[in-house]
């Protein structure tokens, strides 16, 4: 008999090193084409826009500002000042990526709870705003709002709280260290999107298939503020150990704040937590241990 041939069961023959190299040429072409998909579509799954505004904050009983902001590079966004009489911060908030403003009223209406005021964006693409969402475009976008805030609005950058949740504590992790605010809060974050897709899609060769940053824990190393980071110790999504390996790299003065819950629920979940976490994150960095205006404890 001859080497690498053997008998199959109805006694033809069949050579085992044809279809071992038939087996290697069709995993490798699965593989290409895996990376090809992905490559194609990581944009698309990361910025999972939503187009329609089913919300204002007026529909839950907030009095605020709608407005439209002229980024650097000339692209229109859509804004809201949910003010607060009175209040001495302002929290800029930034959005996850499956949502828009209309999606995130929870924010303010907390904010509104604690005496703080509210100015929150739509990315590029997202809901009323224009154009298409891109790395350095949404940057602009929130570089456009921090210019709103302190020129427009008259806001001392001591004054406003950074507040960015998911993708949105990444995309603001880039303005946090030029400018100089009171405090950066990031909510569900990751330590990168390269090591965020790693954690889902480690067998693909990465560096070379995708074009998006990102650097959440880089920028923040660099950052001159009180940081809190919060986590929800169930998240599949980006999982836990982003938030502490966000906290390990982070500068003092930090806090970490772990929740119940995963991605999604964990406002649900921990809402009194959350609450409690943040206001006294925000009265013992901030406030020197004053209490917010509205006693929530």
């Amino acid at each position: 008999m001859s080497i690498g041939r053997r008998r199959g069961p109805d006694g033809s023959r069949f050579n085992i090193k044809r279809s071992l190299r038939d087996l290697i040429i069709v995993l490798l072409l699965g593989y290409f084409l895996v990376s090809t998909f992905f490559f194609m579509l990581h944009k698309d799954v990361l910025y999972s826009v939503r187009k329609d505004v089913d919300s204002t904050p007026g529909d839950i009983d907030l009095e605020f500002d709608d407005l439209y902001l002229e980024t650097g590079d000339g692209i229109s966004i859509n804004a809201w000042y949910v003010p607060y009489e009175g209040a001495d911060l302002t929290v800029l908030y930034c959005h996850g990526n499956g949502c828009n403003m209309g999606g995130s009223l929870f924010y303010p209406k907390m904010f509104h709870s604690m005496g703080l005021s509210t100015f929150m964006i739509d990315y590029r693409g997202y809901g009323r705003s224009e154009g298409e969402p891109t790395e350095k475009g949404t940057y602009n976008d929130v570089e456009a709002a921090w210019k709103y805030m302190t020129e427009d609005l008259g806001k001392d950058p001591g004054s406003i709280i950074i507040y960015g949740r998911s993708l949105g504590g990444a995309i603001s992790s880039h303005l946090a260290p030029k400018v100089s605010p009171a405090a950066f809060i990031m909510e569900s974050t990751f330590t990168s999107f390269m090591e965020q897709v790693k954690d889902l899609f480690f067998i693909l060769p990465l560096g070379l298939i995708v074009d998006l940053d990102y650097p959440t824990a880089e920028n923040l190393a660099k950052a001159d503020c009180p940081i809190l980071v919060i986590h929800g110790n169930d998240d599949v999504t980006i999982q836990f150990h982003h938030g502490q390996d966000l906290y390990d790299r982070v500068p003092e003065p930090k806090e970490f704040l772990e929740l119940e819950g995963d991605h999604n629920d964990m406002m649900i979940r921990s809402e009194y937590e959350w609450k409690t976490g943040v206001a006294g994150f925000i009265e013992g960095h901030i406030l020197s241990g004053n209490r917010l205006e509205k006693n929530i404890h």
